[in-house]
């Protein structure tokens, strides 16, 4: 699935490494998986909604990455962030790999459940209002 017509909650840049590779000289895959995580770090970051073990914030109820094409080095990786749909204390999220340079092509697409936790007493919790102001076109 392409969000070609919908506006990204966050667009993450990040450089590949020489060492982000693997043997065959492509994108290690679970390197797809350390840059969804940084690209949602920064988002959360980039609205007051970091990650503090003291206090409440998300956590990965699922994850998966779908490989399309092979990203090889060098490169500056987009990833683009959608915010798919979002309930009480949960949201469903799609990360959208694409090259800088080439923002045509879709090397991978990414799927992430986060839900919202209380980190000290356990149990979920409402998603904070920043991040529910932060996403585009939010609809419950």
């Amino acid at each position: 699935m392409t969000h070609a017509n919908r506006i990204p909650a966050h667009i993450a840049h990040i450089t590949m490494r020489w060492g982000d590779m693997d043997a065959l000289g492509h994108l290690n895959n679970t390197y797809y998986f350390r840059y969804m995580e940084q690209a949602r770090l920064d988002w959360l970051d980039s609205h007051g909604c970091g990650i503090n073990p003291q206090a409440t914030g998300p956590v990965i109820a699922h994850i998966s990455c779908d490989f399309k094409k092979e990203i090889v080095y060098p490169a500056v990786v987009e990833v683009h962030t959608f915010v798919t749909h979002i309930g009480r204390s949960s949201m469903k999220i799609d990360h959208e790999f694409r090259v800088q340079g080439d923002t045509e092509t879709l090397y991978a697409t990414g799927h992430a459940v986060l839900v919202w936790v209380d980190y000290v007493n356990g149990g979920s919790v409402p998603v904070p209002e920043a991040m529910r102001a932060a996403i585009p076109g939010a609809a419950t």
